[in-house]
């Protein structure tokens, strides 16, 4: 559930990526039917291709004779200890947690930014936005040396380290190509697309709430401002546009009503009920002091920056 009309009970959180190393990469596959994709499905779906000289999908054979007979024997391990890693894993987690969740948080986030420090040199593209993509990759890294840190796999971090990065530059070339015209000018009709490049380019000039309401004698129109930094009742950060706004960056009324169902669809929209807005109080005094205004998750401009 993730706060639409139709939902009931408390908002439940998830995340859906997935690593794919199926034969035909999404790319491909969308274009063997005539269907244009974007990075909100590379996103959720990351191609990581075969190693160069792989045995299927093994680099090494480990002194059996063939694929198959590798295969055979990894599921027949797999059969005989399903579940045996990650129950372990999972009550390691969960005690730490217990004993220090402060702790816990603080050391898996420690992981995430060494891990984003080195890709962010390393991994670079001239046509995409990879801030997902890092941060996506961050936490199978942190997840996999806290697994590390339990002597649950039997790694090193610096191994682990390289590895992961060589995924995701794999990633990242595979799809790497010059932009068509089309797809650049979808991107360019995408309301959502807008958005976030109103964000980028004119973030600067938000007004943030944290700092202080706006008083009663400040000159400031709300239909007219780029947007407001607030911190959400839950203590999570988020933008707030008036409809306005809104209106004007994404193209009119219809634009509009496509970027909230999109940002609604991804569960970045903080919504009033059954309504795909929300109210904030913006001015110091006054008997309006509380605006109607679209409130985005601040997570939906994690690619835009």
């Amino acid at each position: 559930m993730k706060r639409r009309s139709d939902d009931v009970g408390d908002l439940i959180r998830f995340k859906t990526p997935r690593l794919s190393i199926s034969n035909d990469s999404l790319d491909r596959m969308a274009r063997a039917i005539g269907v244009e994709i974007d990075d909100a499905l590379r996103n959720r779906l990351i191609d990581i291709p075969l190693p160069d000289g792989s045995k299927g999908a093994f680099e090494e054979l480990h002194g059996y004779g063939d694929y198959d007979t590798l295969a055979i024997e990894l599921l027949r391990l797999a059969g005989e200890n399903y579940g045996v890693a990650s129950v372990e894993f999972i009550q390691r987690m969960v005690e730490w947690r217990e004993r220090d969740g402060a702790g816990l948080i603080a050391w898996l986030e420690a992981r995430r930014q060494a891990y984003l420090r080195a890709v962010k040199r390393r991994v670079t593209s001239a046509s995409r936005r990879l801030a997902r993509i890092h941060h996506r990759f961050a936490t199978i890294y942190a997840a996999a040396a806290l697994a590390i840190e339990f002597a649950i796999l039997p790694w090193d971090l610096p191994a682990l380290g390289e590895t992961i990065i060589a995924c995701e530059l794999a990633h990242v070339e595979l799809v790497e190509e010059p932009l068509s015209s089309a797809a650049a000018q979808a991107r360019a009709d995408d309301p959502l697309e807008r958005l976030e490049a109103h964000e980028r380019d004119r973030g600067g000039s938000f007004v943030d709430l944290r700092d202080g309401l706006i008083g009663p004698d400040e000159d400031h129109d709300h239909d007219s401002c780029d947007g407001y930094v607030n911190e959400g009742p839950d203590g999570t950060l988020e933008y707030l546009f008036s409809e306005a706004k809104l209106r004007e960056v994404c193209g009119g009324k219809a634009g509009a009503l496509r970027a909230k169902a999109q940002l609604d669809a991804a569960g970045w929209l903080v919504r009033d009920g059954a309504r795909p807005s929300t109210r904030r109080t913006i001015w110091a005094e006054g008997k309006n002091k509380r605006e109607q205004v679209l409130a985005v998750r601040a997570e939906a401009f994690d690619g835009a920056r």
